[in-house]
């Protein structure tokens, strides 16, 4: 049997799960490195057992589904242009505005985009790497991707 879907209090579907000490070890390397973003890696894996999530899960973590980007890989640590916002400092994230609101999907790339412009330094912590649950069906997946554009 498959295991249940990962769900939030509200029912939402969760999409990916973090490992011990998280916020503790971002700090940490926060501190260390002098980032004023870090971000981690990301292994995309299934957790509903759906055939379709197992293969997404495949493709997302082949160099085919990644392109190559650095924070889709494990590994250690090193300066990036982009990658999974796990953390920043206040006073980088408000210096270049935050998020933009207008956007509804990929506002990370382009906040990244305004951090660099800005000097702003991003740490890949590839040592720490949270799991990634892909969507259980094409229709799903199909939906999310049409979203990103």
């Amino acid at each position: 049997p498959s295991a249940p879907t990962p769900t939030t209090s509200s029912g939402s579907s969760v999409h990916a799960g973090y490992p011990d000490r998280f916020l503790t070890r971002l700090v940490q390397a926060c501190e260390e490195w002098g980032a004023d973003s870090v971000t981690v890696s990301m292994e995309a894996r299934s957790h509903a057992g759906s055939c379709f999530q197992v293969a997404a899960a495949a493709a997302q973590n082949s160099i085919l589904g990644t392109g190559g980007s650095a924070h889709r890989a494990a590994g250690g640590r090193r300066w990036v242009d982009h990658g999974h916002h796990a953390l920043f400092k206040m006073s980088a994230f408000t210096g270049v505005g935050g998020y933009d609101e207008t956007f509804s999907h990929n506002e990370d790339a382009e906040l990244d985009a305004r951090l660099a412009a800005s000097k702003g330094r991003i740490l890949l912590a590839g040592d720490i790497v949270i799991d990634y649950y892909p969507r259980t069906t094409a229709r799903a997946l199909a939906r999310q991707y049409f979203k990103f554009g």
